[in-house]
């Protein structure tokens, strides 16, 4: 399996609005959700994931968010 390495931003506010304005900056809002675990909100410039989805290729996700590190699949 490949491994992909991203950097991101944690979201300081959630919602519809918020999430609106992040895509028409060219913004991808995400979450990353783990069972037991607090749902982390964040973000990610389109065209890192144009690379992800756009594959038929797995990999394993290094999401770093601001100095803390996740691994995503």
């Amino acid at each position: 399996m490949k491994t992909f390495q991203i950097k991101g931003s944690l979201r300081e506010e959630t919602g519809k609005k918020n999430s609106k304005k992040l895509r028409q900056s060219d913004f991808v809002p995400c979450v990353m959700s783990s069972s037991g675990e607090k749902n982390i909100h964040f973000y990610i410039h389109k065209n890192i994931f144009l690379k992800l989805v756009f594959t038929s290729e797995v990999f394993l996700i290094k999401l770093d968010l601001e100095g803390q590190q996740y691994d995503a699949v």
